[in-house]
């Protein structure tokens, strides 16, 4: 397999042989009602089975011959090319879904000289690829894959089909801007969604699935009027969401949202309280891309916008996030001679979370307790509004622990969206106001603090400090290289004179998800861990302007980099309006008043639990109608006549039926579950092959024998058609006995290249086992960088497989 497909797939390029040729020409498979049916290739499978080669080719766009690097996503080659194509699921920075089908093209290469339909997004470029975006049936697929959008809106109450048509094809645009909020779900404290915008594109499912780690969302079980099934089926403010906002910024038809408090903010200004903004170190990044400014907006132009919407003080955030340094380094130090592992779950982090508030809140409790003093005003004389980068601030700033003598120390938060939104409307020109200075005496900030806007800044900050703190010498060098970057988890070993302090960087809440696991179960030790949720950090927070531009978090991050390099101060301590606020009010770091109004507890969040699913019991009368006992299951089970002979021989039939499920990507798993299909014959058995994304899951507990051929596709996902089965297997609320009958193997393929090698089939082996089924053999780790591909440990876990297979299974007595 070539690099360019190591780069997209772990499922690779599958080589025929004899013996995966199947002589019938078709296998038993289950159509979309969960029938028996026979497999052919669909328009899915077209799309999702390109093969990926590397380096330059010549292909053909449009009659126009020109020179491309393959294995890249046709849909990039043509966007880089100026070619317009709509979609709506495929986003540069999320794994590709092919759902929408509104990127579709028609292409041949020397392998088919027929044209076919594919998916622009989820086929990549191959030599002499010939490759056309208009003909009489791409306009056709269009108008129709439009108007079944149309129609699910339509059923919704939103789309009024007989009006929003143009020449047949309902216009997209229009479509995404009539949402009437009839059906809006404003359960959470930061995010709404609106079903009647939703065209089921998905994205929010795989954004918040493998970027977020968090499974809040779900289209299985999904209908016309809800086509969002969200956590046990109950409104978003009941469920795990923790309000990250990353499925509001990849949301295309503005179907989720943050909750807008720019109302509410007015009223507070025409109320007459005294109007103090504060604003964080991403947000000055990020307001200028959401009022459309190509080279950004001035660093000071900021204040001046903000005081033109009426605010009366405008502080800067990184002030605080100075002050946060200073308790955190403090405290940081102090931990360490503690040395408390934490154990257990979850819960048994709390004591080892920094009590040191966020610089949001961190300015509100000094703009209300501190700087209100000043002013001559009482706490609640003052609103302060932060403006963020982030939804879940909002729900932060509710937070009970978070209020000073029952006022809260922030009132409200707006995004960098809201904000953007409300200068435009109110017609404000950024080249209409001069630029200004942030208020003082909470404005002056070291470029440690402006590092708070990406992933690995906040470690970088504190180590400035907590280097000179601990060996009272001067930093021999204020970039921190190691811990820098946008991937998922970054380490360093950093020496502090004799101190070798182990720390971790960590965005994203699914990498956050799998570091905490390593550390509960001592995988991973590490003295100061950084969390940031977001991918990349703040710069892509949830209230940051929508992007599709692929490069956009390294395009922020590099201004956020960039204005620490040309700040003059640069260590959090050497900031003198920090070293005055400690003289003149707080003390000192970790003093009783820094604790009261810098620091904050925590207590376990309650988690929704699915709700019960109850069966009822057999009545009195039932079971004395139905003499015999109650099985475990809560069943009637009544004694029966069957012999022990008429028992043997069901057992022996029982254990010839033998399920074969694939979960395929690129065709390969299929290729290599027909294989077993073809060998479970040659030995007696009668095997069923099924299409993991298309069983009958109803049925799915009663499976007594079962393989599971299972590849990986990108970066450690479940193949797109399957993931609506794995989204359902992983729920909570299946029983811990549910698979107690199964008796089961699996056989992953993936690419050994990558750090998370067979996946999805490792995540599936483990979820059997935890439902109760029984491991027939080890996991066979299939992998295409071996020199026979995959052959040879095929081979050997076929043979353990078929050695380790019960010839009998014990059967429940029929009644």
């Amino acid at each position: 397999m070539g690099a360019g497909a190591s780069a997209r797939y772990q499922d690779g390029d599958y080589e025929d042989d004899e013996q995966s040729r199947d002589e019938e020409g078709a296998a038993s498979v289950c159509d979309d009602e969960g029938s028996q049916g026979t497999y052919s290739d669909t328009f899915d499978e077209q799309c999702l089975g390109q093969a990926a080669f590397s380096g330059p080719c010549k292909i053909t766009i449009n009659g126009v011959e020109c020179v491309v690097t393959s294995g890249k996503l046709i849909l990039e080659v043509l966007r880089e090319r100026g070619v317009p194509i709509p979609s709506l699921c495929w986003h540069p920075r999320l794994p590709t879904v092919g759902k929408c089908k509104l990127c579709a093209v028609e292409m041949k290469d020397g392998h088919s000289p027929d044209w076919k339909k594919a998916c622009a997004c989820a086929s990549v470029i191959t030599p002499d690829m010939q490759i056309r975006t208009e003909s009489q049936a791409l306009r056709q697929h269009l108008a129709e894959t439009l108007k079944k959008i149309a129609h699910g809106q339509a059923e919704r109450g939103l789309f009024d089909k007989a009006v929003h048509h143009y020449n047949d094809t309902p216009d997209l645009q229009r479509l995404f801007g009539l949402a009437r909020h009839s059906q809006v779900d404003n359960s959470n404290q930061a995010i709404v969604l609106d079903v009647e915008a939703c065209t089921e594109c998905s994205r929010c499912v795989t954004v918040c699935r493998e970027v977020s780690g968090m499974n809040i969302y779900s289209m299985v079980g999904a209908t016309a009027e809800f086509p969002i099934v969200k956590q046990y089926g109950r409104l978003i403010g009941d469920t795990e969401c923790v309000a990250c906002g990353q499925c509001a910024v990849f949301c295309p038809s503005g179907a989720i949202q943050e909750q807008n408090d720019v109302v509410a903010v007015v009223q507070a200004m025409q109320a007459g309280k005294v109007m103090v903004a504060g604003v964080a170190p991403a947000t000055r990044i990020g307001l200028g891309e959401q009022l459309g400014l190509a080279g950004g907006l001035g660093y000071n132009k900021v204040p001046s916008l903000l005081r033109a919407l009426g605010f009366q003080f405008v502080f800067d955030t990184n002030f605080t996030a100075d002050l946060t340094i200073m308790e955190e380094g403090h405290e940081l130090l102090g931990r360490i001679q503690a040395a408390v592992r934490p154990n257990g779950d979850f819960v048994m982090l709390l004591p080892h979370l920094s009590t040191a508030r966020s610089p949001q809140q961190m300015l509100g409790s000094l703009v209300k307790n501190y700087f209100a003093r000043k002013l001559g005003r009482r706490p609640d004389e003052i609103c302060y509004v932060s403006i963020m980068p982030c939804t879940a601030k909002k729900q932060e700033c509710k937070r009970p622990q978070l209020r000073t003598d029952d006022v809260p120390d922030v009132d409200y938060v707006l995004t960098v969206r809201e904000t953007g939104d409300w200068i435009r409307a109110k017609g404000i020109s950024p080249d209409a106001v001069s630029e200004s200075e942030y208020d003082n005496p909470l404005g002056t900030h070291s470029g440690a603090g402006q590092l708070f806007g990406v992933s690995g800044g906040v470690m970088e900050a504190a180590l400035r400090t907590a280097y000179e703190l601990q060996t009272h010498e001067t930093l021999p060098k204020l970039t921190f290289h190691e811990i820098r970057g946008l991937e998922g988890l970054r380490t360093s070993t950093v020496m502090m004179g004799s101190l070798e302090l182990r720390v971790a960087v960590v965005s994203g809440g699914a990498a956050v998800r799998r570091l905490v696991d390593d550390i509960l179960s001592n995988r991973a030790h590490y003295h100061f861990i950084e969390v940031m949720f977001c991918p990349g950090g703040c710069l892509g927070g949830g209230g940051m302007p929508r992007s599709e531009n692929p490069h956009v978090l390294e395009t922020r991050a590099a201004r956020i980099y960039g204005l620490d390099e040309r700040n003059v101060i640069r260590k959090s301590h050497e900031n003198p309006q920090i070293r005055a606020l400690y003289e003149d009010f707080l003390g000192e770091p970790l003093s009783p008043l820094a604790h009261r109004l810098l620091h904050t507890t925590y207590t376990p969040r309650p988690v929704p639990k699915p709700p019960p699913v109850l069966t009822p019991a057999p009545t009195a009368e039932q079971f004395f109608q139905h003499p015999g006992s109650i099985d475990d299951e809560g069943s009637i089970r009544t004694v029966s006549a069957t012999d022990e002979a008429e028992d043997e021989a069901l057992a022996a039939r029982e254990a010839k039926k033998l399920s074969i499920f694939y979960a395929t990507q690129t065709g390969n798993a299929l290729a290599v579950a027909k294989l077993v299909v073809k060998s479970a014959r040659q030995l007696g058995y009668d095997p069923v092959l099924l299409d993991l994304g298309k069983i009958d899951r109803s049925k799915f507990g009663k499976v007594r024998q079962a393989v599971f051929v299972v590849s990986t596709f990108w970066d450690g996902h479940f193949p797109e058609h399957a993931r609506g089965f794995w989204d359902w297997l992983s729920q909570p609320f299946h029983d811990r006995r549910y698979l107690k009958l199964m008796r089961y193997s699996v056989f992953g393929l993936g690419n050994s290249t990558f750090e998370l090698f067979n996946h999805a089939a490792r995540c599936l082996d483990k979820r059997l086992a935890e439902l109760g089924a029984r491991r027939v053999s080890p996991i066979g780790d299939g992998d295409y960088e071996a020199k026979d591909k995959y052959r040879g440990t095929f081979r050997t876990w076929m043979k353990t497989f078929w050695k380790n297979l019960p010839r009998s299974l014990p059967v429940k007595k029929s009644g």
